[in-house]
């Protein structure tokens, strides 16, 4: 781990079982192999991992992922939540609350929407995109 000012850079060999496609293992949880505790949380940038954030509060939160899952339940944002996916990345975003919610989705990444709820949901999307919605996000269809 280095620290530079107020972030961290950490760099580290995930184990994984099977094929590394983020896709793959996006609705199962997996095992911790690293643990952060963080106190403030503001951004963060995941190349080549996998990510399970859960039950945090936050003023605004910036997600940038590249051949990475991310998966998140209980999250609760109370202003932009920013999550940018790129280069065969998948995003599962479970029951959260965000004041805005700013996607990106490029290539053929993916976003899941699962009970998501936002005051405001502004997608950009690429036409290989693969997106999902379920539960209450499935109200931004009729938008």
């Amino acid at each position: 781990m280095r620290e530079q000012g107020d972030t961290a850079y950490i760099t580290f060999t995930p184990d994984f079982d099977g094929i590394h496609e983020p896709k793959n293992d996006a609705d199962r949880i997996l095992g911790a192999g690293l643990v952060l505790r963080l106190p403030d949380l503001q951004s963060l940038r995941i190349t080549n991992g996998r990510l399970t954030m859960l039950k945090r509060t936050a003023a605004t939160l910036t997600i940038g992922l590249e051949n990475t899952r991310v998966r998140t339940n209980q999250l609760i944002v109370n202003g932009p939540m920013t999550v940018t996916v790129s280069r065969n990345s998948y995003a599962v975003l479970g029951a959260d609350r965000y004041q805005s919610l700013l996607t990106t989705v490029r290539d053929s990444s993916g976003l899941q929407l699962n009970d998501t709820q936002a005051e405001r949901f502004t997608p950009t999307l690429s036409p290989n995109a693969d997106v999902q919605l379920r539960g209450r996000a499935l109200r931004w269809l009729a938008k």
